[in-house]
């Protein structure tokens, strides 16, 4: 009866090493998902900062109606920058690249900012973003 008693005080060595390898398994299963977590997080981020860069490339476009209707005159279509990409200010991870196209009233084209990272890295854009750009009485006439 005393044998029995001590037998039942303590964990087997099988029961220790079946527990840490559960416990194991369950770190590691956590960690992947913190790290997946963190990873789509990050995307995300550079998304949302690649098409507020968008949007931003549009209202200087349109604060430069002026200059954009100039290049817009006597073309149906035009590229600014007319080759390759422009890095972003302030952060050379990001490039842009946008495209102005005549419509049918002559005060106004449609104008599609595409922002990359730059593209010897991904040829697909991060953000699109597009709009009416407003040239005014006088402008791509």
């Amino acid at each position: 009866m005393n044998i029995q008693a001590n037998h039942r005080r303590g964990a087997s060595l099988v029961e220790i090493i079946v527990a840490v390898g559960v416990l194991g398994v369950s770190l590691y299963a956590i960690g992947a998902s913190i790290q997946a977590t963190r990873a789509g997080t990050a995307q995300t981020v550079r998304a949302l900062k690649a098409q507020s860069m968008a949007s931003s490339v549009i209202e200087m476009l349109q604060a430069e109606k002026g200059e954009v209707a100039r290049q817009l005159a006597g073309a149906q279509k035009i590229e600014i920058p007319q080759e390759g990409t422009r890095p972003w200010p302030g952060d050379r991870k990001y490039v842009w690249k946008a495209v102005v196209e005549r419509g049918s009233d002559p005060f106004l084209a449609r104008v599609e900012v595409r922002v990359f990272s730059p593209p010897e890295q991904s040829p697909e854009p991060l953000a699109v973003s597009s709009s009416l750009l407003a040239l005014g009485p006088g402008g791509a006439q």
